[in-house]
C-alpha cells in the first residue's frame, strides 16, 4: 500500500509505524526515514532488539539499517526503541534502549538522528527528556498512540495491524469445502502433466493452459479447481517463472512467450533477454521499477492460490515471499519463507534468504535519489 502522509507530531510518527511494519512491534530497534527536502516520512526498518545490542554485531546490523534509508533520502533519521522492559531513565543508563539508541546514533551519522523514543509494554518517551512534565518517568499513557489522526487515517484506508510479527504471513481462511475442490483439482492436474511428458509440445500445452488459470485468479473469475490447478502448476519452474514475470510491470506478452517456447528450439534471444530485463526490474538499481496495481492483483492470487491449496508449499510462499521483498518489507518476506517446511531444498527461496539475511534492498529502493531531493 502506498500512502503519502505529511506528520510533524512524534505521536502520530509513532502511531504510523505498526501500519507501516504491518504488525506491533516488540523488542525492537525501528528507524524512520525523513526525507529530504521537506522531512516526508520514508522507509521504515527494523531489526531485534537483541540483534542491535550485540556488542560484536550490533553495529553491523545498524549500519544495515542506517544504508538503505540512505538510499531512500533520509535527511534525518527518527529512531524509536521498542522493549519488554522498563522505561530507562533519562541519562545513559548501560540499559539496552540507550545502548541501541547509541548504536543507532553512530551508524546514522550522517544523515543525523532527529530524536530518540522509547515505547514499553504500557507507556511511552523520548529517552532523552529530563521534563517531567514532557516524558514522565512511566512515560505517557500508549492510548495517547491510539486516537491520532494518522491511526483514522489509515484505518479508513483500510489498513491493518497484526498483534505481532508471527501473524504477518496469515492468509484469509477458505471454506473447506472450496479447499477439497482445489486439492483435488491439483492432484488431476499433476497426473495431466506427467501423461503429457515434458519438455514437448503437450508439456508447453499444459503450461498456456496453467497460464490461462492464472490469469483468471488474477482477474478474480477463477473458481477453485482453477486455483488448485495454478497451485499445481507452480510446481513446474517454468510456469513458476511465467507468473513471476506476470507480475512485473510492462511485461507485456511475455508470460505466454516463455511458455510456448518449452519444447522447441529459440529462433532468436528476444525472449532470454527479455526476461533479464523482468528480472532486472527487481534486482537491479540502474534499471529497478517498483511494483504496480497489477503486481498488487497478482499478489491477491497468489494468497488466494496458496490459501486455496497447500499454505506451506514452497512455489506459492516463496512468490508471496518474492513480491513482499520487492515492496521493501523484508519482514513480510520473511515470514512468508517462514512458513515453508524445506527452505533450504528450494532454491529460490534460498536465494531470497540469502538476501534477506544480506540486507540486499530490491532495486528500485537501491536507486540514490536525485541531486536535491
Amino acid at each position: 500500500m502506498t500512502i503519502t502522509l505529511e506528520v510533524c507530531e512524534p505521536r502520530e510518527l509513532l502511531a504510523l509505524i505498526p501500519f507501516q511494519l504491518g504488525f506491533q512491534p516488540r523488542e525492537s530497534l525501528v528507524l524512520v526515514s525523513l526525507r529530504r527536502p521537506d522531512g516526508r516520512v520514508g522507509l521504515v526498518a527494523r531489526a531485534d532488539l537483541d540483534d542491535v545490542c550485540d556488542p560484536v554485531t550490533g553495529p553491523a546490523v545498524a549500519a544495515r539499517l542506517v544504508d538503505h534509508l540512505r538510499s531512500d533520502g533520509a535527511a534525518t533519521v527518527l529512531v524509536v526503541v521498542y522493549t519488554d522492559d522498563a522505561l530507562p531513565g533519562a541519562a545513559p543508563d548501560g540499559s539496552r534502549p540507550w545502548t541501541a539508541a547509541a548504536t543507532a546514533a553512530y551508524a546514522a551519522d550522517p544523515p543525523g538522528v532527529a530524536s530518540v523514543w522509547v515505547v514499553g509494554r504500557a507507556g511511552y518517551r523520548r529517552l532523552d527528556c529530563v521534563d517531567g512534565l514532557c516524558c514522565p518517568a512511566q512515560g505517557r499513557p500508549l492510548e495517547d498512540l491510539e486516537s491520532t489522526q494518522v491511526g483514522a487515517h489509515m484505518v479508513l484506508a483500510g489498513a491493518t495491524v497484526r498483534v505481532s510479527r508471527d501473524q504477518l504471513a496469515d492468509l484469509a481462511p477458505v471454506p473447506e469445502n472450496d479447499r477439497r475442490r482445489a486439492r483435488a483439482a491439483a492432484v488431476a492436474w499433476r497426473r495431466a502433466r506427467s501423461a503429457d511428458g515434458l519438455r514437448g509440445p503437450a508439456h508447453a500445452d499444459w503450461l498456456e493452459r496453467s497460464l490461462v488459470a492464472w490469469h483468471r485468479a488474477v482477474e478474480g473469475s477463477a473458481e477453485p479447481a482453477q486455483l488448485g490447478q495454478v497451485a499445481a502448476a507452480l510446481d513446474d519452474v517454468v510456469l513458476r517463472d511465467a507468473v513471476l514475470v506476470s507480475l512485473v510491470p510492462g511485461s507485456g506478452p511475455l508470460p505466454e512467450k516463455i511458455v510456448q517456447e518449452v519444447g522447441s528450439p529459440p529462433q532468436d534471444t528476444s525472449t532470454s533477454d527479455a526476461v533479464g530485463r523482468a528480472v532486472a526490474a527487481l534486482l537491479d538499481p540502474a534499471a529497478g521499477v517498483r511494483p504496480d496495481g497489477e503486481t498488487e492483483r497478482g499478489r491477491r492470487a497468489l494468497e488466494l492460490v496458496v490459501a486455496h491449496h497447500d499454505p506451506r508449499a514452497a512455489p506459492g510462499r516463496t512468490l508471496l515471499a518474492l513480491v513482499a521483498w520487492w515492496h521493501g518489507d523484508a519482514a513480510l518476506a520473511a515470514a512468508h519463507l517462514d512458513q515453508i517446511p524445506g527452505e533450504r531444498d528450494y532454491r529460490l527461496a534460498r536465494l531470497l534468504r540469502t538476501a534477506l539475511d544480506a540486507g540486499m534492498p530490491p532495486g528500485w529502493a537501491a536507486v540514490p535519489p536525485p541531486a536535491g531531493r
